[in-house]
């Protein structure tokens, strides 16, 4: 469950969910240099194919880790309606934090 922006045939960014579980899944997201000058249209697209995919593959629960000092993708998952659930400590390879962050569709 994965999607490519790609631009002038180049890729820019790649998105997706892993499954972790029957509906929950493990969001990624890898970019380039060439983001900076496609970052809405990229993030635009990306919320829609997140929403899509997270319909068509009931998945109620998409959780992140973003490194605590990245300020732009701590931004785009909070637009992307992703929620701060807390600070993992000492998480990352390099011994530093992040933070979990988790888009979930109540059932309500």
């Amino acid at each position: 469950m994965s999607w490519s922006a790609e631009i002038d045939g180049l890729v820019v960014a790649s998105a997706g969910l892993v499954p972790l579980w029957s509906g929950v899944a493990e969001a990624w997201m890898i970019s380039g240099d060439e983001i900076d000058r496609h970052a809405i249209k990229i993030a635009r697209t990306l919320r829609t194919k997140l929403e899509d995919i997270m319909w068509q593959r009931s998945i109620h629960r998409a959780q992140a880790n973003i490194h605590c000092q990245f300020g732009r993708a701590l931004r785009l998952a909070e637009w992307l309606g992703f929620e701060n659930e807390g600070l993992m400590r000492r998480f990352g390879v390099e011994g530093d934090d992040y933070f979990r962050y988790a888009k979930v569709i109540d059932g309500d």
